[in-house]
């Protein structure tokens, strides 16, 4: 996605961000505790779609994904940012997103759907090396890397496939754009460290 259009995009979520975000920080409620809550609903969004409750995984996956949009921003107002709670909120994601896919795998593997069982691995795969290929460069020293399908559009696209019974069109979709993306970052990142 086109850096203007996030930017355009962000812009229009931190009108809804800043408000949650304020009460958060007037109930006194802390950026770990968002995190983790964040985290026990990707969960239950996974176990309800073992059960192939679509609808209700998809609420739960949107009630995670506006937690991790929140844990950040009450973290930078309340100036509570911390390298622990960085680092939790690194692990709560992939943690979040094992519990998603890793539901997705159980409920094709219990009905014997071997093509969404391959397409939930792929689907994970491609989204953990997204988020391997930006920590490993930025741990050599790269402030930015590119790539045009991140966790927050996986996310977006699972979501809609849940409310919409596509699971198998998002599963295509977040693997074939998360390869994309991989490609995109490894090179970008390695023509920079040379």
């Amino acid at each position: 996605m086109p850096s203007l259009q996030r930017e355009k995009i962000r812009q229009a979520v931190s009108k809804i961000e800043n408000p949650l975000a304020n009460i958060c920080i007037k109930l006194g409620i802390q950026p770990n505790h968002i995190t983790i809550c964040g985290l026990l609903f990707s969960i239950l969004a996974g176990i309800a779609i073992i059960y192939e409750l679509l609808i209700v995984g998809g609420v739960f996956l949107t009630i995670s994904a506006v937690m991790d949009m929140l844990d950040g921003s009450v973290a930078r107002k309340s100036n509570k940012n911390s390298t622990n709670g960085a680092l939790l909120d690194s692990v709560g994601d992939r943690i979040g997103e094992f519990a998603l896919f890793g539901g997705i795998l159980i409920h094709y593997i219990l009905i014997d759907e071997l093509n969404g069982s391959v397409l939930s691995v792929l689907a994970l795969t491609t989204g953990y090396l997204v988020s391997y290929i930006r920590a490993r460069s930025e741990g050599l020293g790269l402030q930015e890397t590119r790539g045009i399908f991140t966790r927050s559009e996986r996310l977006v696209v699972l979501g809609i496939g849940l409310y919409t019974n596509t699971v198998i069109i998002a599963l295509w979709i977040i693997s074939i754009l998360g390869f994309i993306t991989i490609l995109q970052r490894f090179t970008y990142s390695w023509k920079s460290l040379k």
